[in-house]
Order: structure tokens, then C-alpha cells, then sequence
């Protein structure tokens, strides 16, 4: 645990967070990825894993402390910026099989509405998240380097410390690629990693799997769940990728879910901290979606725009999220 999380956990842990809820708030967005049951098995390439009673935790805590809306409640007191300071709309990115298997039922069971962005694209290629690949065969054990063509780069794997050093030196590159770009390293990824390795981590890294139709279909069906966009292919939607294949990945995503599901009013950006998020982008989703959310770590201000809006992460440690929650959501 970092230093930050652990003076966030202890703040939690001695009321800090009771006493900042009695703070004037507005709302706010909390952000979800994956929910898991089983033990995390590599805490890079499952960063965006949560264990499951965490999770329940995390959900049980908001719950006394503050109201679920739907993602239209949260639209319409958006627009007329009538949020009571308990208001929270509770948001999931990716798609991951286990918001489907783990968290919905929870949350059905409990009444308690979502939102869940998914990549039409990854869906229907059975796909998983670029980052995947780049995380795999970084963490390969299989491997003493790692060969990258289209890098004309290679990077050490002889211990621990390398492997990861990698992993996020290439997680921090494929952000900034463009489309195409990426398309060539994620296939070099891929043929880098030995083919009975890379069936391994199909089973291993199984919480890694994103949903399929049916999962997806019978989520909107369920009366708790909304389904929304997180772009055609998970692109990330920065100032060096082409307008075009922004424009692309906008619509194609907002009609397919629309065909499947009957609408997709809403969007959050791919990796979505305002500096991987063009001004291009913003239009576009301005013009196509009701609203589209990002990734700022604050509540909801009153100046805040429809297609930029706020969302503070779910923390992997219950009393550095209490804290979280009710304090650094002030900012």
C-alpha cells in the first residue's frame, strides 16, 4: 500500500470520514472496474480487480451515508443542478464478466441502480482491454526480454522489478498511441508471448474476460442496469488521435449498444483523465451523448459541463475509500 492510501486509510479508520460527511457536499460519481470472488493472482495485470467483499463493504458504507440515483435522475438533476448532497451515481468500466456474475446480482439483491460503460468492438471480437496484452507478456516468466518490432525497442524481464518497470513503461506508451498505432503493438504483444503461455493466462487472468451480448443483453433487461458507451474498441480519445477515428469510435459504439439495448444516452472516457481526453472528443460526445464522465477525483461542481463529469475511483481498501469518499470528493 502507498504512503497516500495508507494515511487515508488511518484517517478513515479514525472517523475523519464520519465527520467530512457532515460537510456540505454535492454528488457524486463513484467509478467501479472489476469485482472478483477469487484471489487477486497478479495485482498488475488484475490492477483493475476488487474483491468481492470490499466491494459489498465499499457499497454497504455509500448506502448509509448517501442515495443511489439512476443514470436519468442523475441527468435531469444535473441539467437543473438540484443535487441533494446524498445523491450517487454508481458507475462500472469495461464490461468485465464479473460485473455480470459478481456485482449485479449484489446489487439487484439490494435495489441499488448502475451504470455500465461497455467497448462494442472488444465484445464482439472476444477481445480483452489493450492493456491486457501489454501487462501479460510483461509479466512473462517465460520470457528474459521483451521484443517490441513496431518499438524497435526491447525491454528486460529478468526479475520482478523489470517485469514491472515494463509493464507500466508500456502501459504509459500505448496511451498515447493513435489506433493504428496500437493495433500493430498489441499484435506484437501478442505474438510475444509462447502460445501455451498465453492459454495459461486465458484461465489465470480469467477475471479479465469481458462480457458477451447475452451478459450485456440480459444486464439492460434486469431493471437495475444501464447500458453505456466506453468507445467502439476502448480507444483513448487524445489530441494524437485521428478526428476521424474519434468521430468512429463515438457513434459506432452509441448505435450498437443502441440496437442491442434500445439506447445509449451516456459515455465515459477510455483511460479518461482530462489530459488523454482531446477537445474534439468532448465535442463529439457533446453532440451524441446526454452526458459523458470522466475521471477528476471530485464531486460534482456547479460549473461542471456535461461532457467532462467527475467521478472519484472505489479504492481497494475499505477505509482508505471511506475517506475518499467523504473528503477528498470536497476538492
Amino acid at each position: 500500500m502507498g504512503y497516500k492510501k495508507t494515511l487515508a486509510s488511518i484517517a478513515g479508520f479514525c472517523g475523519v470520514a464520519r465527520l467530512a460527511e457532515l460537510l456540505p457536499h454535492s454528488a457524486r460519481v463513484v467509478m467501479c472496474h472489476g469485482v472478483m470472488k477469487e484471489p487477486i493472482v497478479d495485482p498488475i495485470v488484475q490492477a483493475n480487480q476488487i474483491d468481492f467483499e470490499l466491494f459489498r463493504r465499499n457499497i454497504d458504507y455509500i448506502a448509509k451515508c448517501g442515495h443511489f440515483l439512476t443514470p436519468d435522475e442523475f441527468y435531469e438533476k444535473f441539467q437543473t443542478k438540484s443535487f441533494d448532497k446524498r445523491d450517487v451515481l454508481l458507475t462500472f468500466d469495461d464490461g468485465y464478466v464479473n460485473q455480470a456474475e459478481v456485482a449485479a446480482p449484489y446489487l439487484i439483491e439490494k435495489q441499488i441502480p448502475f451504470l455500465v460503460f461497455v467497448s462494442p468492438g472488444l465484445v464482439d471480437s472476444d477481445e480483452r482491454i489493450p492493456s491486457y496484452y501489454a501487462f501479460t507478456a510483461a509479466t512473462s516468466e517465460k520470457l528474459d526480454a521483451l521484443r517490441i518490432p513496431s518499438m524497435s525497442a526491447a525491454f528486460p524481464l529478468r526479475n520482478p522489478k523489470e517485469r514491472k518497470l515494463t509493464a507500466f513503461k508500456l502501459l504509459e506508451f500505448m496511451r498515447r498511441l493513435n489506433e493504428y498505432d496500437l493495433a500493430k503493438l498489441v499484435m506484437d504483444l501478442k505474438n510475444a508471448i509462447p502460445d501455451d503461455e498465453a492459454a495459461k493466462n486465458e484461465k489465470r487472468y480469467a477475471s479479465e474476460r469481458l462480457m458477451n451480448w447475452a451478459q450485456i443483453d440480459a444486464l439492460s433487461k434486469s431493471g437495475f442496469a444501464t447500458i453505456g458507451s466506453h468507445g467502439y474498441g476502448h480507444t483513448i480519445l487524445h489530441d494524437g488521435q485521428h478526428e476521424g477515428e474519434i468521430a468512429r469510435q463515438l457513434r459506432l459504439s452509441r448505435d450498437k449498444i443502441a440496437e442491442r439495448c434500445g439506447k445509449c444516452d451516456y459515455f465515459a472516457y477510455a483511460n479518461g483523465s482530462a489530459n488523454y481526453v482531446s477537445h474534439f472528443a468532448r465535442e463529439e460526445a457533446k453532440d451524441l451523448y446526454k452526458a459523458a464522465f470522466a475521471v477528476k477525483k471530485t464531486q460534482i461542481h456547479k460549473n461542471e459541463k456535461a461532457e467532462m463529469i467527475s467521478r472519484i475511483s472505489m479504492i481497494n481498501e475499505f477505509y482508505a475509500m471511506k475517506f475518499a469518499f467523504s473528503t477528498l470528493s470536497l476538492v
